[in-house]
């Protein structure tokens, strides 16, 4: 156990030193659980006298102390910290540390870049974000700052910021923009370790600010890079973030996918191999079978392992890049799924919805949800499809309607259980119209074959690409949608084309 007062009964001269410290003993286990009332008392006295004192404390004390009982709080369910940094409910007492951020603040500004980063980590990993009287948060100051001193913040300082700034939610594109602009313009990729490198594109995607430079720039450099340096949990960050991001690199994905191949598949943890196989399905790119089929062992043999996320994920890779898995998509599942059914929320059920449609009306594998969670998942997939047409669409199906065309709008299909914007007859075959502002992926292939093999109705997607420029132009809309139909138009040139050539 760790000394809490000197052997003459005085504090340790540096309460950071011992915040900064009991963090490691507690990883270690070398610190006794059991909630002896004397030793919970000695606690609570050093974390009063820090307190009491906080406001005397320098930039290196300060930032220590928040970072050592922040990375306390990572340790739930301990009965001896219970009322001590967090609550009965094993919650961080977030009042505490608001007054630790309203003590930083006065000093902010003197904070070098170590501190900033490590004091945006802390605040991460409690996800609280401190706002102040005035309106301001901690974290608005740290960007602050952050943006003053980017010259002097290292790989690391980076990758750890950015990573933070993401997963508590705080949006700060001036931030993420000059970050990229700063990694590009002096080159410094180069310097980022695997694991900084992948902290810093899941940050960027995670945070909806994928710099197509920075992402293009990240890829070349693991080109240039040896795989095998990279962790398993790296290389699925890294793919997640590009598929997230919606940025296209398949040079990338193949040399991933090779070096995933490569190596032991139980490397990965449950949450690395689900992220990994979403991530390729939703990339869109050409169907890596080998990849599919080397994971289904090691998927297999963690199948009760796997958390909510992780089912509906794993399910829906599969089902998107239309891989048949036999010995893991069986009984064993089925009882996974069910033991789970009440837990998965309205996107996990969307995804089970979608792979039932692939087992059953699509493989006939024999192999499918229970009624009661079939209901569940049907359920959330059509109300899920209940949001309001955008801008575009209306002018879309509005000019479909000018040119003459009878369509059903926001056509529910009933096999499917899919929706689209428009439902038409054209050339002797049942067409659906879709307007998309995501580009090709995974979902829109996967809703173009489930509804075609199902439904028995052909999808065109418009994306919002294509139609920028078009919505204020009545006649070049009306020609663009009849040449994707494929249909001739009624246009002053053509008419004028017919009687010349008459």
């Amino acid at each position: 156990m760790i000394k809490l007062v000197s052997s003459k009964g005085r504090l340790p001269p540096h309460y950071s030193a011992f915040w900064s410290r009991f963090p490691q003993l507690l990883a270690t286990r070398r610190i006794n659980a059991k909630p002896k009332q004397k030793v919970k008392q000695r606690l609570l006295g050093i974390l009063f006298r820090t307190m009491s004192s906080i406001n005397q404390f320098g930039t290196i004390d300060i930032t220590a102390t928040i970072h050592g009982i922040a990375k306390i709080c990572e340790h739930k369910g301990w009965p001896l910290l219970r009322g001590v940094v967090y609550d009965d409910n094993f919650k961080p007492k977030t009042q505490m540390f608001h007054r630790l951020a309203v003590a930083s603040l006065p000093i902010i500004t003197q904070f070098d870049t170590r501190h900033l980063s490590n004091i945006s980590h802390a605040f991460a990993l409690i996800d609280y974000v401190p706002v102040f009287d005035d309106g301001t948060s901690l974290f608005g100051h740290i960007a602050k700052c952050s943006l003053q001193k980017l010259e002097s913040f290292t790989s690391q300082d980076i990758s750890v910021m950015m990573a933070a700034f993401a997963k508590i939610k705080v949006s700060n594109s001036l931030l993420f923009s000059k970050v990229a602009d700063l990694v590009v313009a002096r080159d410094l990729l180069k310097r980022f370790y695997p694991r900084e490198l992948s902290n810093l594109v899941w940050a960027y995607a995670t945070a909806g600010e994928a710099s197509p430079v920075l992402f293009k720039e990240v890829a070349k450099d693991m080109m240039r890079r040896d795989l095998n340096g990279f962790g398993p949990q790296a290389l699925s960050d890294i793919v997640w973030a590009y598929a997230k991001a919606g940025k296209a690199c398949p040079v990338l994905f193949d040399r991933i996918a090779d070096s995933a191949i490569a190596r032991h598949q139980q490397q990965f943890t449950t949450q690395g191999v689900a992220n990994l196989l979403w991530a390729f399905a939703m990339h869109g790119g050409k169907v890596n079978v080998h990849l599919f089929q080397s994971f289904v062992p090691a998927i297999e043999s963690k199948i009760g392992e796997l958390n909510c996320k992780e089912l509906a994920n794993i399910a829906w890779a599969f089902t998107v890049v239309n891989v048949p898995a036999p010995s893991l998509f069986n009984d064993k599942v089925i009882t996974a799924l069910m033991e789970k059914e009440n837990e998965f929320n309205t996107e996990e059920l969307i995804q089970l919805h979608q792979w039932n449609l692939w087992s059953v009306l699509e493989l006939d594998s024999g192999v499918c949800l229970p009624p009661s969670l079939q209901k569940r998942c049907l359920k959330a997939f059509v109300s899920n499809n209940l949001q309001p047409p955008s801008r575009i669409q209306d002018e879309v199906v509005n000019e479909l309607f000018n040119i003459g065309l009878q369509l059903k709008e926001e056509a529910r299909l009933p096999k499917s259980g899919y929706r689209l914007a428009a439902l038409l007859h054209v050339n002797n075959e049942h067409v659906g119209i879709e307007v998309d502002d995501e580009g090709v992926n995974g979902k829109t292939s996967l809703k173009r074959r489930q509804v075609y093999v199902i439904d028995g109705v052909r999808i065109i997607f418009l994306y919002q690409k294509e139609l920028s420029g078009l919505d204020n132009d009545h006649q070049k809309m009306q020609d663009h949608l009849c040449k994707k139909l494929g249909l001739w138009h009624a246009t002053i040139e053509n008419i004028n084309k017919i009687i010349e050539d008459e």
